[in-house]
């Protein structure tokens, strides 16, 4: 009996912690459209919900993870990925313009980094017979091309002691999109 109130607690804590955090984000929330070269990239980046600045950040982390680890599907987890990065540059836009630099560049080098783990995925799917569909890739260059146009903004306004992360990141986002195009 006190077995199964542990349970029903636990499961009470999944729920709340999922509404919380927003494990499900409706795409349309929060579109970001900044005007780089007056060239524009048309797609809408996700909410990103609770922020590094928030002392229980780690818990979505945590939730994260446990994401990752249980999506074994290749094309799914590159999915996931992909959603990891939209919000993580989400972050960094909201964090730059609280003025927390630091946070928006630790945001932007982890949306590169979900970015970078996708295409070894659809490499191997692809490799297993799986097709990503055309769909997907389309989405992923647009988001490979919204980072860009997201971390050229930032570029303008980073302080002078972030300014080499943030550059970093976006030759990692060039490398990406090299990579993606032969896709």
């Amino acid at each position: 009996m006190r077995q199964e109130s542990l349970i029903e607690i636990f499961a009470i804590f999944i729920f709340f912690t999922s509404i919380i955090f927003n494990i499900y984000p409706s795409p349309i929330h929060g579109q970001e459209e900044i005007r780089i070269e007056s060239k524009k990239i048309s797609y809408d980046l996700p909410y990103a919900g609770m922020l590094p600045d928030n002392p229980l950040f780690f818990i979505k982390n945590v939730r994260d993870k446990i994401l990752e680890f249980a999506t074994r599907d290749q094309i799914k987890k590159a999915s996931l990925y992909l959603l990891f990065a939209d919000k993580r540059i989400r972050m960094a836009i909201e964090l730059s313009e609280k003025g927390k630099w630091e946070l928006a560049t630790v945001a932007v080098e982890e949306a590169e980094k979900y970015l970078a783990k996708i295409n070894p995925l659809l490499v191997d799917a692809q490799k297993q017979g799986m097709s990503s569909g055309s769909d997907f890739i389309l989405t992923l260059k647009l988001s490979i091309e919204k980072h860009r146009e997201v971390i050229e903004s930032l570029l303008k306004n980073v302080p002078q002691g972030e300014r080499v992360k943030i550059e970093k990141s976006l030759s990692i986002n060039q490398k990406i999109a090299e990579t993606v195009s032969l896709l």
